[in-house]
């Protein structure tokens, strides 16, 4: 999750709230409008990727905490979260994550997450909204 922070910090100017982890920003559209489908993703749009047959879906999932600490986090089936960078010639779009599989941050085709059983299913596609971006070039929040 600090990547998408610091990638939302250096591209657009805002700094999220440092609770938003990666729980609470699928769920989060006070900072983020819903992106219908991949079709539509642009550079900066955040995606969520987990587990194709889920042993509990997204909505029924009901977090459990002690204290801060999430402790049925791994029932959650959303897994992962990456970074639209942009379309490659093949209109495949390139997302930015920090990849267990290659032990660093990667730059993959969305279609390459569909190898892994882990980041099978889209689960949402969401993009930073408008009012919290730096303008370029103005220098203010809009």
């Amino acid at each position: 999750m600090a990547l998408a922070h610091l990638v939302i910090r250096d591209l657009f100017g805002y700094t999220l709230p440092a609770h938003l982890q990666a729980l609470e920003l699928v769920r989060d559209l006070e900072h983020f409008e819903p992106v219908p489908d991949p079709g539509h993703l642009q550079a900066g749009d955040l995606v969520w990727l987990g587990e194709d047959r889920p042993r509990v879906e997204q909505e029924e999932f009901v977090p459990q905490y002690d204290g801060d600490e999430l402790v049925n986090g791994s029932d959650y089936p959303v897994k992962h979260v990456a970074i639209c960078t942009g379309t490659r010639d093949d209109d495949d779009h390139l997302l930015l994550h920090a990849s267990a599989a290659d032990g660093t941050n990667a730059v993959w085709p969305l279609r390459r997450f569909r190898d892994y059983d882990r980041y099978g299913r889209i689960y949402a596609i969401r993009r930073l909204r408008r009012e919290f971006r730096l303008i370029t070039g103005g220098g203010d929040h809009r």
